[in-house]
C-alpha cells in the first residue's frame, strides 16, 4: 500500500507541473488527451523506477567526460569508483562536485570528498546529495587505499546511505561496503577491478529493497604522457551489463580534453579540463538519446607539501 500513496502523490505532483505548460497552449484537449496516456503508461512502470534509483553513483566530472570510466584511474575521485586508486595520491586534496541530469532541478548531483595521505596509506571521507526535499539520498563514506606491492594496490570503503521520501514516509538507512584493486602488470598497461555492496545489504524498510550491488572490471593503457584510453564492463545485478569507453588527451600543458561511449543506457561523453597550479576544475557533458543533456563540474584543491 505504500508504493500506492507513493505513486499517487508523485503523479499530481507531475500534473500540476505539466497541466500549468499545457494551458497555454491553444492545442489544450489533444495534448491533454496524450498526457493522460503517458501518466498510464509512465506510472505503469514508476515503481520499478523508483526502486532503482538507490544505487552507487559515479561522480567527478574528469571521470564523467571519459564515460565513467574510473575503476583504473588514480585521483581524489577514486573514492566514488575504486578505492584502490587513493593509493597513488600523494598530496592532500578536497573536492566539490555539482551535476545536473537532464535540466531538470530535481535530479541534481552534489558531492565533496576528501583525501589524506600518511605513511600507511591514503584516507579518503566522501558525501554526496541527490534529489530535492520529497525525495533525497545521501551517502557518506570512508575509505582506504595502500600499495600492497609497488604495481599492485588495494582499497576499501565503508559506506552509510540514507533514503528519505516525503516527511510522512519516512526513511531508510544502511551500511554496505566497497572494495577495489588496481595492477600494473607490464608499463603503461593498467587493470582495475571494483565490487560495490557485495553482500547485498538491504533496507530495514520499503519492503526489504535491496542496495544493487555492482562489480567492474577495465583495463588501460598509457600510450604517451599525453594519451590514455581505457575500457571497462559494469555488471548490477539490478540493471544488466554497461560497456564503457573513454579517451584522456593533453592537448597541451595542464589542458585536456576527454571523451568517452556507455551502452546501458546509450550515452555520449566529453568534457574538458585544467589545472591551475594547485587548483584543477573540470567540466563535462553527457548526452542520452532520450532524456537530453547532463552538465557536470567538479573543482579540486591540491594542499601544498611543506
Amino acid at each position: 500500500m505504500l508504493w500506492i500513496f507513493k505513486i499517487i502523490d508523485l503523479k499530481l505532483y507531475l500534473y500540476n507541473i505539466l497541466k500549468n505548460h499545457f494551458f497555454k497552449l491553444k492545442t489544450y484537449s489533444l495534448l491533454m488527451a496524450k498526457f493522460f496516456t503517458f501518466c498510464n503508461i509512465f506510472f505503469f512502470f514508476l515503481p520499478f523506477f523508483i526502486v532503482a534509483q538507490t544505487q552507487n553513483r559515479p561522480l567527478g566530472a574528469n571521470y564523467k567526460a571519459m564515460g565513467n570510466v574510473g575503476v583504473i584511474k588514480s585521483d581524489l575521485w577514486s573514492v566514488f569508483h575504486n578505492q584502490a586508486g587513493l593509493a597513488d595520491v600523494q598530496t592532500m586534496a578536497i573536492g566539490a562536485n555539482f551535476e545536473n541530469k537532464y535540466g531538470i532541478k530535481e535530479l541534481n548531483y552534489s558531492a565533496l570528498a576528501f583525501a589524506l595521505p600518511t605513511k600507511n596509506g591514503t584516507f579518503g571521507l566522501s558525501y554526496s546529495y541527490f534529489g530535492y526535499p520529497k525525495y533525497y539520498e545521501n551517502k557518506v563514506g570512508l575509505a582506504f587505499g595502500k600499495k600492497l606491492w609497488q604495481k599492485v594496490s588495494a582499497g576499501i570503503q565503508l559506506d552509510y546511505f540514507n533514503t528519505k521520501i516525503y516527511e510522512q514516509y519516512g526513511s531508510g538507512g544502511l551500511f554496505t561496503a566497497e572494495i577495489g584493486i588496481q595492477i600494473e602488470p607490464v608499463e603503461n598497461f593498467f587493470v582495475g577491478a571494483h565490487a560495490f555492496n557485495p553482500l547485498r545489504i538491504s533496507y530495514n524498510t520499503y519492503n526489504q529493497e535491496a542496495l544493487p550491488s555492482a562489480l567492474k572490471l577495465g583495463i588501460g593503457y598509457l600510450f604517451s604522457e599525453k594519451v590514455l584510453f581505457a575500457v571497462e564492463v559494469e555488471s548490477s545485478f539490478d540493471e544488466g551489463t554497461n560497456f564503457k569507453s573513454g579517451l584522456e588527451y593533453q592537448a597541451v600543458d595542464k589542458f585536456f580534453l576527454r571523451v568517452g561511449i556507455n551502452t546501458n543506457p546509450a550515452t555520449y561523453h566529453f568534457g574538458l579540463g585544467y589545472q591551475f597550479q594547485v587548483l584543477l576544475a573540470d567540466l563535462a557533458f553527457s548526452h542520452h538519446q532520450v532524456l537530453g543533456y547532463s552538465t557536470n563540474i567538479s573543482l579540486r584543491y591540491l594542499f601544498k607539501k611543506h
